[in-house]
């Protein structure tokens, strides 16, 4: 009798082909905010189409967007199966700073159980499992699912192009639920679920005061100096606290549910972290700056009075939050605080994505719960993570999808930071457990 090939058989016979085909694609600078390095995003983008191809895909193709293209595919089991929708993207930040990296960023090398190159873990490691984990399903015909993916190359610039590409393709990017890997396990044991990210929203705000900067010696105390009036502007968004004083911030809050703070409490007993210190970074909206200039900041002295001041925020929504209500908040609060027509304030937005929160109680979830327990001996942490990623608010808001998160790497993988690596446990950890989720089926 003929033993059955298992998933762990084919990882182990083909370490040395799944090792060699990470670091052919980890090779590929595709950083999509550097319109210099859009060729290679291209080229990242052909190397998913064949890689999906040889995995057994009958319909692959690259698709043109407004911006960088997408590659979709797709694989008809069974028309009495659910069909699942694989997201991940092939896009990678830059390597900035290239001084600090240890090796060449865009030059993979294996050390230490790691592999190490840009986009190792976010999100080229990542969205590879899910293509090998269907390509060992496909040789032995075991899948209960019928697939289709969709790989996109602007993750890393906001999936400014998907959203409209989603809208355009509701037909043929139809299906019954979402599996998307990008996101971490709790820790190298336990595996973790994400079932609800948050909204984002971009601001730039900008104070123009005189055309061209002065001399502080000859106008000072003379001229209105713009930094003043920003600092000033700042300040009156946050009390000391770092309570968010603009109007409406915190209303239209849907309230956490039975089912999340039991999710709440087995998240805040496993992490040993105050349950208040989460529901901030779970069910709170945020308002951070995150960068200011103005004026002279090199080396030495340069006595001016500045024409000009920027700052940069991001705001972070919840569940149930309007985001065109709180753009509308922020420009009534400027105009109440910015009464000084010595400046030209100008206020320039992006709503990159609104906020998602899933049911955990459908099947689909316990299917990831029972596919996860094949390779990891603890029980999966569902969490409700601070960031955003855009595509879950897409399906659901544009697709009506359900989306699981099922991620394989470590918040210390140093993802977007010098140094990124990806565990190749966790890799193949992350093919298994994926090859169960989809042989498993509902």
């Amino acid at each position: 009798m003929i033993k059955e090939l298992t998933i762990s058989d084919f990882i182990k016979d083909n370490k040395a082909n799944l090792n060699q085909e990470l670091i052919d694609f980890l090779s590929i600078p595709s950083v999509s905010t550097d319109s210099t390095k859009h060729k290679h995003v291209k080229s990242a983008a052909d190397f998913v189409r064949k890689s999906l191809k040889n995995a057994g895909a009958d319909e692959v193709e690259i698709i043109e967007t407004d911006g960088l293209p997408v590659v979709f595919g797709e694989k008809t089991i069974n028309s009495n199966y659910p069909t699942l929708l694989i997201y991940g993207h092939y896009d990678v930040q830059p390597a900035d700073s290239l001084e600090l990296w240890e090796s060449d960023p865009f030059t993979p090398i294996i050390k230490e159980d790691k592999i190490f190159a840009r986009g190792a873990c976010d999100d080229k490691a990542q969205m590879m499992i899910p293509i090998k984990a269907f390509e060992f399903l496909n040789k032995q015909e075991a899948q209960k699912f019928n697939l289709k993916f969709l790989f996109e190359g602007e993750e890393e610039v906001g999936s400014i192009s998907l959203n409209k590409f989603i809208n355009e393709n509701k037909e043929k990017l139809n299906a019954d639920f979402s599996l998307i890997i990008d996101t971490f396990l709790f820790d190298k044991s336990t595996p973790a679920i994400v079932y609800g990210t948050k909204g984002a929203i971009m601001m730039d705000l900008a104070i123009q005061g005189l055309e061209k900067d002065m001399h502080s010696g000859l106008y000072g105390g003379l001229v209105k100096n713009p930094i003043d009036e920003i600092s000033r502007i700042i300040s009156s968004f946050k009390d000391k606290e770092g309570k968010v004083l603009i109007n409406g911030f915190y209303q239209d809050i849907t309230p956490p549910s039975s089912t999340d703070l039991k999710h709440l409490s087995n998240w805040a007993s496993v992490s040993n972290k105050d349950p208040d210190i989460l529901k901030i970074q779970a069910y709170t909206p945020t308002l951070e700056f995150n960068g200011i200039q103005s004026g002279y900041n090199g080396e030495g002295a340069k006595t001016i009075i500045p024409a000009y001041a920027t700052t940069k925020l991001s705001i972070r929504t919840v569940a149930g939050q309007n985001p065109d209500q709180i753009v509308h908040n922020i420009k009534n609060h400027l105009e109440r605080e910015a009464q000084d027509k010595h400046f030209t304030i100008s206020l320039k937005h992006k709503i990159s994505c609104s906020a998602a929160v899933m049911n955990t109680e459908q099947k689909i979830f316990n299917l990831a719960e029972k596919a996860y327990s094949h390779c990891f001996q603890n029980k999966v942490v569902y969490q409700r993570m601070g960031g955003s990623i855009p595509v879950v608010g897409f399906f659901q808001h544009e697709l009506n999808l359900t989306s699981v998160l099922m991620g394989f790497g470590l918040e210390s993988d140093n993802i977007h930071a010098p140094n990124e690596h990806y565990h190749l446990s966790n890799y193949y950890k992350g093919i298994e457990t994926i090859a169960n989720f989809l042989k498993l089926g509902l």
